[in-house]
């Protein structure tokens, strides 16, 4: 759903989709468009993935705690 803290983190049509609130008509469309085509379906879902490692990973986690533990020395 198109919420407005969503937006920031999903890419329409590269890491997932975003409708209207409310909007099941649109919905039905996207799982449709899905369903048609698995080999998109896919490819969304492995940017959605790696976009999650790149972002929010471990790597990430890690990076910002050596950050934050600099800002004490």
């Amino acid at each position: 759903t198109a919420l407005p803290h969503v937006k920031q983190y999903v890419e329409h049509g590269r890491t997932g989709f975003m409708y209207p609130v409310g909007d099941a008509a649109a919905l039905n469309k996207i799982l449709r468009e899905l369903m048609n085509e698995p080999a998109k379906a896919k490819a969304i879902g492995d940017a959605a993935a790696r976009e999650v490692r790149e972002r929010f990973g471990i790597d990430h986690e890690a990076a910002a705690m050596q950050r934050l533990y600099e800002t004490f020395s």
